[in-house]
């Protein structure tokens, strides 16, 4: 047997051992519980972690029939009536019931769990729920589906809580098998981590509020707002007044305000707003058709999208708004007396009604502001700095706010001259950029710093050209 045989041998052997290794790593890691199948018609549901499955849900009042207590139910279309002065509505289009299930169907290639005595079971928290599969048999790969009565989930999230679910609770359910059945712990599952919110449904919430009120609640949703025209849509611009970090605050009973944290620990999810065609707000109630849920990022504090589209132009769209949780729940809603641009408050904003149409003051795909034609995107960083701008300060009175929509009629035709022509926009961009400079300084330290030190700038500057003057009649005189 020569070295170099013995050598391949070994590197042979070496190969081997390093696949079986690989291989049985491979074998271990996929040995795992996975969950086939689960409600997904919940609000918010984050299946970004795989391991850890993140669902929220809510409820908003008693509104649902009780013939229905064993299904979600839509509690919105109980309110028939018109949005009014005062309202305290609080509803849910898709809200959990104390007597409905939980439907899980789920797996394990583990064999190593499966015995005579493996139960498939649920934990929330430390407290054991003994479940009876309703269809499947427990064994290797096979699947089995179980029903898990939210009434027990609810009295095992919490003492308060109970079987009724009348209170809020954030909790982790973990869906699997118990290899022994002894009651104390799962050797596989599915964990699910389940934020359930309660909101009273006569709620008293305290919108509205303004830049120039301060907020009686610092759980509060969304304020202000003001639509802006399109071309077959409108865009929205929202004022969101949550001192704390967008978090939604308790509101069970109708006596509680948002002074505190929800037990659920959810955020605002969307901005909702209800239109309806015409100019009577009063025609707007929480059971119309007519709404749209625009994405609220609770990181930014941003709207991820910000426009209704497949409007009618030339059509009156009047609206109202209200603030949408992750579990569903919509509460505060606009007050339309602040709406209603006859008898609205100076302090608030009036333009929560328009008529899309073709030629539009807001950045559009076709018409545009007269920066956006100048430095040639709307998405260019300049330009969102005078949409910032416009926001921050000019659409928070309402001097600002008529400059505004008087910029909005004639800015079209220039904009749409600027646009046609590259000398052109190099002469808007050098009438553009000395206002960029205050723009972002006004953004960095404040709209009155800004104009001190453009105040004291000019001053300084006329005194430099004073004595320069000075200086040059001076030299005159003595030549």
């Amino acid at each position: 047997m020569t070295s170099s045989f013995v050598h391949a041998a070994i590197i042979r052997m070496q190969w081997m051992a390093l696949s079986l290794i690989v291989f049985g790593f491979l074998n271990f890691a996929k040995a795992t519980t996975v969950s086939t199948a689960y409600p997904t018609d919940f609000y918010t549901v984050d299946t970004s972690d795989a391991t850890n499955i993140k669902i929220y849900t809510g409820r908003a009042g008693t509104n649902c029939p009780v013939s229905t207590t064993s299904t979600r139910c839509d509690s919105c279309a109980a309110f028939t009536s018109p949005v009014t002065t005062g309202t305290t509505y609080a509803c849910n289009n898709n809200q959990t019931e104390s007597g409905q299930t939980f439907n899980v169907t789920i797996k394990s290639d583990k064999s190593d769990i499966f015995t005579t005595s493996t139960k498939v079971a649920a934990m929330v928290g430390t407290t054991y729920i003994n479940l009876t599969p309703s269809s499947g048999t427990i064994g290797v790969n096979q699947e089995v589906s179980v029903a898990i009565n939210w009434s027990d989930i609810c009295s095992a999230a919490g003492s308060s809580v109970g079987s009724s679910c009348a209170e809020s609770f954030i909790a982790t359910l973990k869906v699997g098998f118990d290899k022994d059945g002894g009651g104390t712990a799962l050797a596989e599952y599915q964990q699910f981590t389940i934020s359930y919110r309660v909101v009273g449904g006569s709620q008293t919430q305290s919108f509205p509020c303004s830049p120039a009120v301060a907020p009686a609640d610092t759980y509060e949703g969304f304020c202000d707002f003001v639509v802006f025209p399109g071309d077959e849509k409108i865009y929205v611009e929202p004022t969101v007044n949550n001192t704390n970090s967008y978090k939604v605050g308790k509101l069970v009973s109708s006596t509680s305000s948002a002074g505190t944290a929800d037990a659920s620990g959810q955020y605002y999810a969307a901005l909702r707003l209800y239109y309806a065609q015409g100019t009577n707000f009063s025609v707007i109630s929480p059971s119309s058709l007519e709404y749209v849920d625009l994405p609220f990022n609770s990181t930014t504090g941003e709207l991820t999208k910000k426009k209704i589209t497949g409007l009618t132009n030339e059509t009156p769209y009047v609206f109202v708004s209200a603030s949408v949780d992750q579990g569903g729940n919509v509460t505060y809603f606009s007050d339309i007396a602040l709406l209603n641009n006859s008898t609205a408050s100076a302090d608030y904003w009036q333009t929560q009604a328009a008529v899309p149409h073709q030629v539009v003051g807001l950045l559009d795909e076709k018409k545009c502001f007269i920066a956006t034609a100048a430095f040639g995107s709307e998405m260019d960083g300049f330009v969102q700095k005078f949409r910032d701008f416009r926001n921050q300060f000019l659409l928070t009175s309402s001097s600002g706010q008529k400059f505004v929509r008087s910029y909005y009629k004639i800015s079209p035709y220039y904009a749409n001259i600027i646009s046609q022509s590259e000398i052109l926009k190099s002469i808007a961009r050098g009438f553009l950029y000395p206002l960029l400079v205050i723009v972002q300084l006004s953004l960095m330290i404040g709209l009155v710093p800004t104009f001190v030190i453009l105040l004291l700038g000019a001053a300084g500057y006329l005194y430099l050209i004073r004595q320069f003057s000075r200086q040059n009649k001076i030299f005159r005189q003595g030549v």
